[in-house]
């Protein structure tokens, strides 16, 4: 919980802090713009 991951979702790439999963197992990710639910996408670690 709370690392800096990137999400690439086609053409878009979102920002935030990894905020866990839900019952349906969406990425759950606190971003600049707020909190966001991922279903599909291509998550990017950011290297420590």
């Amino acid at each position: 919980l709370g690392l800096e991951v990137d999400v690439k979702l086609g053409e878009e790439l979102v920002r935030g802090r990894f905020a866990g999963m839900d019952r349906e197992g969406a990425l759950l990710l606190d971003t600049a713009a707020g909190p966001r639910r991922i279903v599909a996408g291509e998550l990017l670690a950011h290297a420590a």
